[in-house]
């Protein structure tokens, strides 16, 4: 019932399991289907491009909210065009992205934005949409897809993801 000692007994059995495990090298489908199933590993996926206006409820307080629908409205009024970039607080993040991958908008605006963005109609301000960063109105460019790399380019970085799968299932059996 000792911890250290199921750790170095878990670690020796992983040790073993991995030296015994024989693991031939993968032929030409397993690697396609390794491919196929982790293209977003290799450069593929979806992109958008949007800009968006944010408003630091640090600096507005409970009047964030009010703030944006009446900076929405305006941005929403036919007639006058108005600035954006004259709009909101001073942003920590940039005001236009250009086909940015869609995990790193989750991961800089987190996954509930991502999902926001998804929702929304091209070329049209909207809003609120609430970020860990304060709260933003974003108006959606295109969303894109970038091609993977081909699989000729990374075939050395597929087999060797592809052997480091199969040694960690061997790991869990």
């Amino acid at each position: 019932n000792d911890d250290a000692i199921r750790t170095l007994l878990r670690e020796k059995m992983e040790l073993i399991a991995e030296n015994s495990a024989v693991i031939a090298e993968p032929s030409e489908a397993d690697l396609q289907a390794y491919y196929d199933s982790h293209t977003r590993e290799f450069g593929g996926g979806a992109t958008v491009t949007f800009s968006q206006i944010m408003l630091d409820p640090g600096r507005r307080g409970a009047a964030v909210e009010g703030d944006a629908a009446a900076l929405l409205a305006q941005l929403r009024a036919p007639g006058d065009a108005v600035d954006p970039s004259t709009l909101g607080d001073p942003p920590e993040l940039a005001a236009d992205y250009a086909d940015l991958p869609q995990e790193q908008v989750e991961s800089m605006f987190g996954p509930e934005f991502a999902q926001s963005l998804a929702a929304l109609e091209p070329g049209q301000w909207a809003g609120p949409i609430v970020s860990p960063m304060g709260v933003h109105l974003v108006r959606l460019g295109e969303w894109g897809q970038v091609a993977p790399q081909p699989l000729d380019e990374v075939r050395d970085v597929v087999r060797e993801e592809w052997h480091m799968a199969r040694l960690q299932e061997a790991r869990d059996e």
